[in-house]
């Protein structure tokens, strides 16, 4: 309580005991893709030239491996030392020549670029559940939106879920259709109390049943396709 030491009129702000109605979740969706392995991501070219005849070495657009090869990085690292004055620091360029100089700067440019796709994340395990709470969680985990069909529509999904003021998702990954249809295929995700649906964006095709988990009519909404729903007596 405020302490007041001398007559005279106060104004104090009591905040109301009364709160304010708010949404809260009742639900969670999980999202279910198939993605096989490491993916390529498309990305700006910063050498292309259009004024230039578009080829092979001047293209608009060039890809990148996700998840990142450890040997993107070590390479690049390796160049990048092979340039640079150990005994200084910050690192500087041992020959000051502007041919020097030009082969420092770009051997320190790869270095950052593989840097940051090193960092950009690694690929989740085949049918292992995994939260996402924003779409940057999921492109950890799962990649960005990239030349493969089958993980573009999962992303394209996912993003939308998101960009329709999605909160909250669980994605888990198939290698291939098969293992997507296995009888246990959504065991995972059938101990996780807070999933009410799954849906698998662009697959329409039924799956198997499973115990809590009961199949649903094969539809499309939009690009949802919903494929099983939890029963309301479980």
């Amino acid at each position: 309580m405020p302490e007041y030491l001398s007559p005279g009129v106060y104004v104090e702000e009591v905040p109301s005991s009364i709160k304010p109605i708010v949404g809260v979740s009742t639900s969670t969706a999980a999202f279910v893709g198939i993605i096989k392995g490491p993916i390529q991501i498309p990305e700006d070219n910063p050498n292309y030239d259009p004024t230039k005849p578009a080829d092979a070495n001047n293209k608009p657009f060039r890809t990148w491996t996700f998840p990142a090869p450890d040997d993107d990085y070590t390479k690049a690292k390796q160049a990048f030392d092979s340039l640079a004055d150990p005994k200084v620091r910050p690192p500087r360029p041992t020959d000051t020549s502007p041919a020097g100089l030009k082969a420092f700067r770009a051997a320190q440019e790869n270095l950052a670029l593989a840097v940051a796709r090193s960092n950009a994340g690694t690929l989740a395990d085949a049918g292992k559940p995994v939260l996402c709470t924003t779409f940057a969680d999921f492109k950890r985990s799962f990649g960005d939106f990239s030349t493969d069909p089958d993980q573009n529509k999962l992303v394209h999904g996912v993003f939308g879920f998101f960009n329709n003021e999605g909160t909250r998702c669980f994605v888990m990954r198939y290698p291939d259709l098969t293992s997507l249809q296995a009888p246990t295929s959504l065991s995972p995700l059938e101990a996780i109390d807070e999933i009410s649906i799954v849906a698998a964006p662009g697959i329409l095709t039924r799956s198997c049943r499973a115990t809590s988990l009961t199949i649903v009519k094969i539809c499309r909404i939009g690009w949802l396709s919903l494929i099983r729903r939890r029963s309301p007596t479980t």
